[in-house]
């Protein structure tokens, strides 16, 4: 008998360890209208309403403490002004240094990463926000891996006339996981 209650204890600790390792895991997935907890960011998932015309629903995710995301600047820059003032490579950097190669080749079936970048006059990389398919398999970790990646390597050169009266400026990107792989800046 004695055995027998020995094991079913080791059982049942190993049930729960699988369980609080399911919850950990489950934690991780970005559930339309949900807050997920990184290792340092909670990001806020948005369920977007889909069009008539579209197949795939869309979710936004933003760190849950952005200021920026959302809201119109003072200033506003056409996407072309900003897009051509970027230092080269530093999206491609920041990619290659959040996600593997092999993470990356399995990404290349979502295709594209839809990245909103809230820049400060002086060109830095404040906040950024995603929008990606509602069955991505992006975890929040990886998102905030990549965020981090791209508030340290991405920055652009912008002439301080243009930009004296901003407060903050905005630029979108679609970021193709194939290119990438490939080598070439988005």
């Amino acid at each position: 008998m004695f055995k027998l209650m020995k094991i079913m204890k080791k059982n049942n600790l190993l049930t729960i360890i699988l369980l609080v390792f399911c919850v950990k895991v489950q934690a991780q997935k970005l559930l339309s209208n949900t807050k997920v907890k990184a290792n340092q960011i909670t990001y806020k998932v948005v369920g977007l309403p889909k069009l008539e015309s579209e197949t795939i629903e869309f979710n936004t995710v933003y760190n849950n403490n952005n200021q920026y995301c959302g809201k119109t600047p003072k200033l506003k820059l056409d996407n072309g002004d900003l897009i051509g003032k970027i230092v080269k490579n530093t999206i491609l950097n920041a990619f290659n240094e959040a996600f593997s190669k092999a993470r990356l080749k399995e990404l290349v079936q979502e295709r594209v990463l839809d990245i909103t970048l809230y820049l400060s006059p002086t060109g830095k990389v404040m906040e950024v926000s995603f929008l990606l398919q509602k069955n991505s398999s992006l975890s929040a970790l990886e998102l905030e891996n990549l965020e981090n990646a791209l508030k340290k390597n991405v920055y652009y050169n912008l002439d301080a006339n243009l930009v004296k009266n901003g407060d903050f400026f905005v630029v979108s990107m679609w970021v193709r996981y194939q290119n990438i792989l490939d080598g070439f800046e988005p």
